[in-house]
């Protein structure tokens, strides 16, 4: 996708797809992205991985695992910035 904006070439370009087939071809791959997510996800239920926590909210943390997987969990330790080892789960 490219964003139209005065003065660019893209400006300029005949037959200009409709913001409305953009936002609905826009939401099918992010459906379809959300879906694969989903199914990586899934994959790893119950395997241990190590994860690098980098962000806290009150007693929820926010982290990623060696291969880029958002993970959010909970502790009542300070967590951050550490790297931990948990079970995955999909709760």
């Amino acid at each position: 996708m490219y964003s139209v904006r005065q003065g660019t070439r893209a400006a300029n370009f005949e037959n200009q797809v409709l913001p409305e087939i953009k936002e609905k071809r826009s939401k099918i791959l992010l459906d379809f992205s959300n879906e694969v997510q989903k199914e990586i996800n899934e994959s790893y239920v119950g395997k241990k991985v190590k994860v690098l926590v980098e962000e806290r909210q009150g007693d929820v943390y926010k982290g990623h695992t060696a291969n880029y997987i958002q993970v959010i969990m909970k502790s009542q330790e300070d967590i951050r910035n550490k790297i931990i080892e948990i079970e995955f789960s999909c709760d």
